[in-house]
């Protein structure tokens, strides 16, 4: 009928070697992010001759647990493939793969902003502020931080040379 479909990779596909060290289920779906690997080693690259620090925040898990594509469109979830150029779409990032070998450092977003002060902070702006702007900057506050809502869900990576000291809100 026309219409976009997923399909199977060719076991000799060039992404499918990439998955040798995940040991694959068969009929399990697998998201394969082929340039993950190269953008990393780009960064790494970066950091191991000029020093510095690659920071990524984002939503996902250590490693990614299948199928995590998805199509938002008018505010709500839609079909990934249904709107070609009418949908944002989004997948988990797999910090596994951006870690890689590399010295890293890992945590949720909320243990990150917590360790970096953002309830002190967001209570210093809190006092200069009353009614619906409080309690909205209050929500913003426990939405970032709270782990039923971003601060579990979000993750915090850094990427570091060997000996390269513990970055900023990875402290405990």
């Amino acid at each position: 009928d026309g219409a976009l479909t997923f399909g199977l990779a060719e076991r000799g596909a060039p992404s499918v070697g990439l998955l040798a060290d995940r040991s694959p289920v068969e009929g399990k779906i697998i998201e394969q992010g082929r340039i993950a690997r190269f953008v990393v080693s780009a960064m790494w690259h970066r950091l191991t001759h000029h020093g510095g620090l690659a920071l990524v925040i984002d939503y996902g898990d250590w490693r990614s647990n299948g199928d995590t594509l998805q199509a938002l469109r008018a505010h709500a979830y839609d079909d990934p493939l249904a709107h070609p150029g009418e949908a944002d779409l989004t997948a988990h990032v797999d910090f596994e793969v951006l870690a890689g070998l590399h010295p890293h450092h890992y945590t949720t977003q909320g243990e990150f902003l917590t360790r970096l002060g953002i309830k002190a902070r967001a209570d210093k702006l809190a006092q200069g502020l009353s009614g619906a702007a409080r309690e909205s900057h209050l929500a913003a506050l426990h939405r970032l931080t709270d782990p039923a809502e971003m601060g579990s869900l979000f993750k915090v990576l850094a990427l570091t040379q060997a000996r390269a000291p513990l970055p900023p809100g990875f402290a405990p």
